[in-house]
């Protein structure tokens, strides 16, 4: 079983209830990994992201990973989603 959020940005107050939650992602330092990608190569781009990562010099912190789709991928000519990776790394590295 995998465990999935689905965010959006809203204005500073909003209150929320029952199953919707309010969430702050932390600020700080983060690896940007941008893919373009069919739907099918989610995963693929996660494991290529985390490979970076281990190879890089960098390590990853505790925070949630995430992603940002850059585009409706229903409007792209080949149906690909445009979408960072975004990992938070450990400061003081």
């Amino acid at each position: 079983m995998s465990r999935v959020d689905a965010c959006i940005g809203v204005p500073e107050g909003t209150k929320t209830e029952g199953q919707v939650a309010l969430q702050i992602i932390q600020g700080g330092p983060h690896a940007v990994c941008r893919f373009e990608i069919r739907p099918e190569d989610f995963r693929k781009s996660w494991e290529e992201a985390f490979v970076w990562l281990a190879d890089s010099e960098y390590e990853c912190d505790d925070r949630p990973c995430y992603e940002i789709y850059r585009n409706d991928a229903r409007q792209h000519p080949e149906g690909k989603w445009i979408v960072d990776i975004c990992m938070p790394l450990k400061i003081g590295r």
